[in-house]
């Protein structure tokens, strides 16, 4: 006893041929005939495409999962940006505690050298 029957595939029916695109010839002479952004004109009308016109709103659609995909992708890069400053942050706290372990080395050689310069001044400078 079968569970599952297998079914035959059907065939779809094969696509039909693309045709080339082919350009007008009025086309080519527009094209041709522009020589800087300034000289496009607008198809709709004579006005230059350069003016600001009133954009008409127009509805777009996303697909929802999309859109959802997006948003938790969004979500994923605000948590490593917080992430990567809690690490900056820490870095910042362990140099500013190597530079005060380094100042303090500075200061006890500062003082070694001092206390060297102090003997040595007492004992061989009276021989």
């Amino acid at each position: 006893m079968a569970l599952f029957k297998s079914k035959k595939k059907e065939e779809l029916p094969s696509l039909p041929e693309m045709n080339s695109f082919q350009q007008s010839s009025t086309m080519n002479n527009q094209i041709q005939s522009f020589s800087t952004p300034q000289d496009l004109q607008n198809p709709y009308g004579n006005e230059n495409l350069n003016q600001s016109q009133p954009q008409i709103q127009q509805p777009f659609f996303v697909r929802i999962d999309k859109f959802r995909e997006a948003k938790d992708n969004l979500v994923e890069i605000e948590k490593k940006l917080r992430e990567m400053g809690v690490i900056l942050s820490k870095l910042e706290s362990a140099k500013e505690k190597e530079e005060e372990e380094i100042n303090s080395w500075k200061e006890d050689m500062k003082e070694m050298k001092e206390y060297l310069e102090s003997i040595n001044s007492s004992v061989f400078n009276q021989l």
